[in-house]
């Protein structure tokens, strides 16, 4: 990037999103404060950072992210998300999101792209559940093209889709939130896996680019349970060095939809290894039906990050089946563990308030 693209660029921010482009103002300000220069145009770059990593100027190629959606027998769907990213300091800057107005929580987010006033993993409750993975360019765009459509103002920042989606209010039902993320116009290709609140309401749209149409899977239309959607198109197979949704699914199998599709063995199934790797910043459980959303900072140390290479998509079958039963039994066991301490740690608190003050009300503990 060259000092006119970022003027460009911010430009762009500015005209187009000028909402965005004040709150990165003040972003900038407050790093300020605290003796750090970070520039507003430096984090608009940031706003575009996908569709900038999409064009030529970029070699790289980034396979990352894992999202896992599942119905159980009674129609209720989960939504499991890992984040995959390259750079280690990601897991400092990730943070949980709830955006409010007029003292009314409209939706939560979880991400380190807050620097971009976006974010790429939410839930609004009783409307929708979002995530965007990466997709592969091809061919590329040239960065001047992609810049041009970015002045343009005709395609919207990635960064930004889901949220101001979510702060439609006349988008207030996962069908039409369904319908405008599917219709909006991208520079850049990318996944966007979804779900709502009601029954069977799950779906993966392939966004092609901005001049093809995307692509629609929603789990009516699939033959399981479950749906799995890493940064390869569903409709072709795992790459040999790279069997992320291979294992996953495997997984989801040997668990069955009972156990599957509980919070507990969808979390089973992301934390399964090589769908849970040394490049995976953070893991989100979220439904839409009750707004709820638990996020976990993921260490890199406990999955060697070459360890994907040494496993080819035909091997995966029995492996996943074994280490997926492992993750489940130790989930499970954790649970256990964590209820027996809330219970302690309830009972002592109970405790300490009666000692303390006979009007101390349980309304207040």
């Amino acid at each position: 990037m060259q000092p006119t693209d970022y003027h460009r660029v911010s430009a762009a921010i500015e005209k187009y999103w000028p909402d965005q482009w004040e709150e990165m103002k003040g972003m900038s300000s407050a790093f300020a404060s605290h003796g750090f220069y970070v520039s507003s145009e430096y984090l608009a770059a940031w706003a575009y950072w996908h569709e900038l990593m999409h064009c030529d100027m970029s070699n790289d190629e980034p396979a990352e992210c894992t999202g896992i959606l599942t119905v159980c027998a009674d129609g209720r769907v989960g939504h499991f998300r890992n984040l995959d990213q390259s750079f280690p300091p990601a897991r400092n800057m990730t943070i949980d999101m709830t955006f409010v107005r007029d003292g009314k929580t409209l939706f939560q987010a979880v991400d380190f792209y807050w620097i971009t006033t976006g974010f790429v993993t939410g839930v609004k409750k009783g409307v929708i559940t979002v995530e965007e993975n990466w997709r592969t360019s091809d061919p590329k765009l040239s960065k001047e093209k992609t810049i041009q459509l970015l002045e343009s103002g005709s395609v919207i920042p990635q960064t930004s889709a889901f949220r101001l989606v979510m702060e439609n209010d006349e988008l207030d039902t996962y069908e039409k939130a369904f319908e405008a993320l599917k219709t909006m116009k991208m520079s850049a290709p990318e996944y966007m896996i979804m779900s709502g609140p009601e029954k069977h309401q799950a779906a993966v749209v392939t966004v092609m680019g901005p001049e093809e149409q995307s692509r629609v899977l929603t789990i009516e239309e699939s033959s399981t349970w479950f749906l799995v959607q890493t940064n390869y198109d569903h409709w072709k197979p795992d790459p040999p060095n790279d069997p992320r949704r291979t294992v996953a699914q495997n997984t989801l199998k040997d668990l069955g939809q009972d156990r599957g599709c509980t919070d507990l063995g969808g979390y089973a199934a992301i934390s399964t290894p090589y769908v849970y790797n040394a490049h995976t910043i953070f893991t989100t459980v979220m439904r839409a039906a009750d707004g709820s959303m638990d996020s976990f900072v993921r260490e890199p140390g406990l999955v060697r990050p070459d360890r994907r290479k040494e496993l080819k998509c035909g091997d995966t079958a029995e492996s996943s089946r074994k280490v997926g039963n492992a993750v489940m039994v130790l989930a499970g066991f954790c649970a256990v563990v964590l209820g027996i301490a809330f219970v302690v740690s309830g009972a002592r608190r109970l405790l300490r308030a009666k000692n303390q003050s006979a009007k101390l009300s349980f309304s207040q503990l």
